[in-house]
């Protein structure tokens, strides 16, 4: 069941990147980026989503969400309090953010670099 789960999420991370990004970046690149405070510029929003879902359901795919891809890639809780939680994910063409509302919402963005 887990698998299916990271295969789904894996699944919604490639349908929310954009087709052609202007910039991409290796892991590694990223990686120091992000731990250096020195991020690569983000062009305008290419993809936003928003599900409907409870909040449980929220928290628990935006785990597998991320989980699927930080084995590789770099990625950093932005907020995290009993109303939202939202974390950032740097991969190879773009910036995704992953938010919970406790009001029912998944909120899905992706931008790619410039």
């Amino acid at each position: 069941m887990k698998g299916i789960y990271v295969s789904a999420a894996v699944s919604l991370i490639l349908a929310a990147m954009p087709a052609q990004a202007e910039k991409t970046y290796t892991p590694e690149q990223l990686r120091k980026m992000v731990q250096s405070g020195k991020y690569p510029a983000q062009g305008p929003l290419a993809r936003e989503e928003t599900t409907r879902m409870s909040w449980v359901d929220c928290l628990a795919k935006t785990e597998a969400i991320i989980g699927a891809v930080t084995p590789t890639y770099p990625s950093t809780k932005l907020v995290d309090t009993k109303i939202m939680t939202s974390t950032k994910v740097w991969v190879n063409d773009s910036a995704m953010t992953v938010s919970c509302y406790a009001d029912g919402r998944l909120h899905l963005t992706s931008a790619p670099y410039k």
